[in-house]
């Protein structure tokens, strides 16, 4: 998951919300002239862990500002690197000509899923244009669960499959954080996965003072931390790793799993390492 890197470009000392970190990503990948340099840096790191496949958050290529050429290089690029993609993390805003932009990033980069939220009604008042701007790019839309609590909101805001067109992208760690069942829910959603994100989460209520502040200062832009959702090695947490593997393998999925840590104060490569190790090992039992 290239997201990961959300606090890189602030040096690991991202202290002002995800929003810090996704707009220092994007100044620092937007310019054209340098974009293939650093888009392969990134990708090298990622090959020499052990990957062959990444989930592409979209300030590494946004659909606001990725140029033709930007997007030509990146193909190439993960070809040369023998990289499939295996989402688009992208958080889908209700407008069209956006999405049109997303859809040819995805094409591009060979993959048909798109992971990740929406906003100003995209699933709701708007649910026809969507799908038929999913129809028209032969695209799958995973609604990635952040707030939602339960397996039966969480269904409630989707609403139907519509021919497979709109699914889910499991957040284990935003499960373990609200205090859902991550591999009882694995179970129950079966039918709608269409993408996991791999996350392990330290025990919220550890986490001082996240509580105090969602409630009291509702206008400040918290860190994950603050918001009881500190990322950690697969296994270290509260989830339940391990027995999400075993939920995935019950249900049969076949999709792509992402490994997703993006602590805000240090390098996750290490951790993510060997979380790739660990993984590998579950999904081998």
């Amino acid at each position: 998951m290239t997201a990961n890197f959300v606090a890189r470009q602030l040096n690991f000392t991202m202290t002002r919300g995800w929003g810090e970190g996704d707009t220092a990503t994007s100044e620092f990948f937007r310019p054209e002239e340098t974009f293939a340099e650093r888009f392969d840096t990134m990708l090298g790191e990622i090959v020499a862990l052990g990957f062959s496949a990444i989930d592409l958050w979209a300030s590494h290529l946004s659909p606001s500002w990725a140029t033709e050429r930007q997007i030509r290089e990146a193909a190439e690029i993960l070809a040369r690197r023998r990289l499939s993609v295996s989402s688009l993390a992208f958080y889908v805003p209700n407008d069209l000509a956006v999405i049109d932009r997303a859809a040819a990033i995805a094409k591009a980069c060979g993959t048909r899923i798109i992971g990740g939220g929406c906003r100003d009604g995209v699933l709701e008042g708007n649910r026809r244009e969507f799908l038929a701007a999913l129809e028209k790019h032969d695209l799958i839309f995973g609604f990635e669960n952040h707030p939602e609590k339960s397996v039966e909101e969480l269904l409630a805001k989707i609403g139907d499959a519509v021919g497979g067109r709109i699914g889910l992208a499991v957040d284990t760690g935003w499960f373990g954080s609200n205090r859902c069942d991550a591999p009882d829910a694995i179970r129950r959603l079966s039918n709608r996965i269409v993408h996991v994100h791999l996350k392990d989460v330290l025990d919220p209520s550890v986490q001082s003072g996240h509580k105090d502040i969602r409630e009291s200062a509702p206008d400040r832009n918290p860190t994950l931390k603050d918001m009881g959702h500190e990322t950690c090695v697969l296994g270290d947490g509260v989830v339940g790793i391990r027995q999400c593997v075993a939920a995935l393998k019950e249900i049969g999925y076949k999709g792509g799993i992402s490994i997703e840590h993006e602590p805000e104060d240090r390098n996750p490569l290490p951790d993510v390492k060997l979380s790739l190790a660990r993984l590998n090992q579950w999904l081998a039992e």
